[in-house]
């Protein structure tokens, strides 16, 4: 009977992961993949002391880009759960050993990558944001001088591209008619590539296609010309689409 008890408590462990040294590291307990993956975007974006829109915008985009409709409304789920927590993620690095044991070196590079565009999601990115994302790199083996080419590449330009796009549109608003509200919606419809009486449930889908085909992720590896206009695309899909959804009240 001993025998037969200590063989069933053996398989427990084994079956249930306990007993996998995967799932330990200097004595803490590893969290799955997911939800690693999903607790370092949380911390990023929570980072600054705000979670905002455009950020939850960015990331649900990513999700249903990268997983599909499925995987990505779990991890929402998941994501949501860590903001709503109110005791926060102190350290990272469980989270970050996860992700070093799962992911080859491309695709922690593109993890990477996703962070710097989830923290310059409003524009600008602040240094506490900048301060975890360099400690995901650390402790997931990128190199410096890699965190750097991206954080000057992504963060950088798009603090200035972001201004620039302002200073672009203030000056254009002020040339155009009063009726100009109208002629934005055109140009939005005209961008997604669907007519003006295309349903919500169309608009939706075809906004989806887009960010599919268009998100920068996409072009990992490409020539620095073709990121470029894959972001610059990407981010007139998601202005084109957020601007017909306030007209037609879409939450």
């Amino acid at each position: 009977m001993l025998f037969i008890f200590v063989i069933i408590i053996v398989f427990y462990f084994v079956y249930t992961g306990w007993g996998n040294p995967r799932n330990y590291n200097d004595g803490y307990v590893l969290p799955p993949l997911n939800n690693a993956i999903m607790g370092i975007i949380a911390v990023v974006m929570e980072a600054d002391g705000a979670t905002t829109k455009s950020e939850l915008s960015y990331v649900k985009d990513y999700l249903f880009s990268k997983y599909g409709e499925y995987q990505a409304k779990q991890n929402l789920m998941i994501l949501r759960n860590l903001l709503q927590k109110p005791e926060k993620i102190q350290d990272i690095r469980p989270h970050c050993v996860r992700i070093n044991r799962n992911f080859n070196y491309p695709e922690k590079v593109q993890f990477l990558t996703l962070l710097f565009y989830i923290a310059r999601a409003n524009g600008s990115s602040s240094q506490a944001e900048l301060r975890v994302i360099y400690q995901y790199a650390k402790y997931t083996s990128i190199p410096s001088h890699v965190f750097y080419q991206l954080k000057e590449r992504i963060v950088g330009q798009t603090e200035e591209n972001y201004h620039e796009d302002n200073r672009r549109r203030y000056r254009q608003q002020q040339q155009q008619p009063a009726d100009n509200s109208e002629s934005m919606l055109t140009k939005a419809y005209q961008i997604l590539g669907v007519p003006s009486t295309a349903t919500d449930a169309e608009l939706k889908s075809r906004f989806r296609q887009l960010v599919k085909q268009w998100h920068p992720d996409k072009f990992a590896g490409h020539s620095e010309a073709e990121i470029e206009n894959a972001t610059k695309m990407f981010r007139k899909i998601n202005n084109a689409y957020n601007y017909i959804c306030k007209k037609r009240g879409i939450a």
